[in-house]
């Protein structure tokens, strides 16, 4: 009986840190670009303007932003997405990965930033018409939410 206990008490624990509503997506939409992604359906958009987008819920923040100044080739986007992790002292930083959308060329990293955990991506749209730097904080360091939602961002057709 004091084994039922502890396997039911184990469950209850890891149901209560889950984040809520994970499995249940919402398109979001950055008018002011065109681009649309994933996010978890309970999330609320904090800022939509042209400077930036901004969306988040209890377990998530989003921050997408678009890339000014001197267009950033494809072979670069690695070495600037390292040193923003690296300016923003991102520690247990996972390798940086290449990655094909549809719409867009990506790098990715995690890391975790103050006691969470960040996956920052750089996208780069195929067209050239545009290119996004992507952050997002979460709560578990094996949560798979911040990798579905980076990789669901296109371009409206």
């Amino acid at each position: 009986m004091k084994h039922l206990f502890g396997a039911v008490y184990a469950i209850f624990y890891l149901i209560s840190i889950l984040p809520a509503g994970a499995q249940d997506f919402k398109s979001a939409h950055w008018s002011a670009y065109g681009v649309k992604f994933q996010v978890p359906a309970d999330i609320t958009i904090e800022d939509d303007s042209e400077e930036g987008y901004v969306l988040s819920n209890e377990h998530y923040y989003i921050s997408v932003q678009i890339l000014d100044g001197e267009p950033v080739q494809k072979e670069m986007l690695k070495n600037e997405l390292q040193h923003v992790a690296n300016d923003d002292q991102l520690t247990q930083q996972s390798p940086i990965l290449s990655f094909n959308l549809p719409h867009f060329y990506g790098v990715q990293l995690s890391g975790l930033s103050q006691e969470e955990y960040s996956l920052y991506a750089y996208l780069m749209a195929k067209d050239e018409s545009c290119g996004f730097f992507v952050s997002i904080i979460y709560p578990q360091k094996e949560d798979q939410t911040p990798t579905t939602i980076l990789k669901s961002f296109q371009l409206e057709d």
